[in-house]
């Protein structure tokens, strides 16, 4: 709606002194010349509003207070509509996704809604990290296409418990500062075709408890250091046909309890019980699925939706 520049009392009906009682969903898309949007009664419109989709409003800097708001998605938004956001207490899943400038507004989001710190999304990577140091626990970097190493912002995420990266057809290698990353659990990455091997700063991440690398195709070889992972318990290797063999280092993972390994032929073969060349490597693991008997449902291996 091209024309559109401020949704007001038309939008609610004329008389009408509590519109929209029994909405739940609302999506807006493609206002490029929508820039406010007014409220009738303060605080009693959309009394049952549960999710907020705004994409593609560029110049739309206010949306309205919702009291019973669990979902909002912005994407393509200008950052100002986050500053509407700061009354907002009840939010459970936020996306945001393509913004410009700094999110100076989001740090007092993410301390009014203390259930978002496990279900904000980022899809794209963001300016300004530093103000969330503390707050922000999971993280997901997806569908960055022309990603080719994850920026050095992520080092101030020092409270980060989860990490998800995944379909970033162009990064080849992971941030260098991993060492601060001391809480975090599990790190899930997904469909980076160009990422060879993992961060070396990630063995001195002793809190790492899962590791899951799926459909990478120039994967080659986990490092001989991941022997230092004493807190790791699951790992799962899926579709990564480069590699070749298990690193010693897995022999000395007495915490690790499950393993899984599917679609990686030469691996599958070298990892047969008592038969494969890799198999003292990972005798000791109470829990083994190699080939077509793993799993085929992970942990989590996407944290877009909550």
């Amino acid at each position: 709606m091209l024309a559109v520049k401020n949704i007001g009392s038309q939008f609610y009906g004329r008389g009408s002194r509590r519109p929209f009682q029994s909405l739940k969903e609302l999506t807006f898309i493609d206002f490029p010349n929508l820039e406010f949007w007014w409220s009738m009664n303060a605080k009693e419109e959309f009394p049952s509003l549960v999710k907020l989709t705004i994409k593609k409003c560029p110049r739309l800097k206010n949306m309205l207070w919702f009291s019973s708001l669990q979902h909002l998605e912005l994407r393509h938004c200008n950052e100002m509509i986050l500053r509407s956001t700061a009354n907002l207490s009840t939010l459970l899943n936020l996306v945001i996704d393509v913004f410009n400038g700094l999110l100076v507004f989001l740090e007092s989001l993410l301390e009014n809604n203390p259930c978002l710190s496990e279900c904000i999304s980022l899809i794209t990577l963001l300016e300004g990290f530093r103000g969330l140091s503390s707050l922000l626990r999971s993280h997901s970097i997806e569908n960055c296409t022309n990603l080719a190493s994850v920026l050095k912002e992520l080092q101030h995420l020092t409270a980060l418990e989860h990490l998800t990266i995944m379909y970033c057809p162009s990064l080849a290698s992971l941030p260098a500062n991993f060492r601060n990353f001391s809480m975090l659990q599990s790190l899930y990455i997904l469909s980076c075709p160009e990422l060879a091997s993992l961060a070396e700063e990630l063995q001195h991440v002793t809190s790492l408890q899962s590791l899951e690398i799926h459909s990478c195709p120039a994967f080659e070889n986990l490092p001989g250091w991941i022997g230092n992972l004493s807190g790791l318990t699951s790992l799962a290797l899926s579709d990564c046909r480069a590699i070749v063999s298990l690193p010693e280092g897995l022999h000395h993972l007495t915490s690790l309890q499950h393993l899984s390994i599917r679609e990686c032929p030469r691996l599958e073969h070298r990892c047969k019980k008592n038969l494969g060349e890799d198999w003292w490597k990972i005798a000791h693991i109470p829990h083994i699925y190699i080939g077509s008997t793993a799993p085929r449902n992970y942990n989590n291996a996407s944290s877009s939706s909550c």
